[in-house]
């Protein structure tokens, strides 16, 4: 079931992050491709150039807010998970906001909880599809 992920895109500014979760999913046994992308930009051009099966995105990108990815990335495919990963606790009402729209959260010192967080949002991605 994990191996039908096969594109991910990861918006995330900080290489040493980009390091610790792309490890952390090989570990785990997720073969994905994983498309990095640093701002709006090149998250924008990510995706009109493919479907990505999940997005994960750091909540506090310079420029680019995590919560305008997602809306961004729901006005291009709404259908497409999409994982916060966040470098600090956040505030009770963004993360209300959250947990309402996008799939789930994660903070970063809990990164090795992130390949069970996507198989979970997986799961339920495919179980959504199935009765759609």
């Amino acid at each position: 079931m994990m191996s039908d992920i096969k594109n991910i895109v990861l918006l995330e500014d900080e290489p040493d992050d980009v390091f610790l979760i792309s490890r952390q999913l090989k570990k785990s046994g997720i073969e994905a491709e994983i498309r990095v992308c640093v701002n709006k930009q090149e998250f924008e051009e990510l995706l009109s150039q493919l479907k990505p099966d999940i997005i994960l995105a750091d909540y506090d990108v310079p420029g680019f807010y995590g919560y305008e990815a997602l809306l961004l990335s729901r006005s291009h495919d709404a259908s497409i998970p999409f994982i916060f990963i966040t470098g600090c606790m956040l505030p009770n009402s963004i993360k209300e906001e959250i947990e309402s729209r996008a799939e789930a959260y994660t903070l970063k010192d809990d990164i090795k909880e992130l390949p069970i967080l996507i198989e979970k949002v997986w799961i339920e991605f495919l179980a959504r599809n199935i009765t759609d």
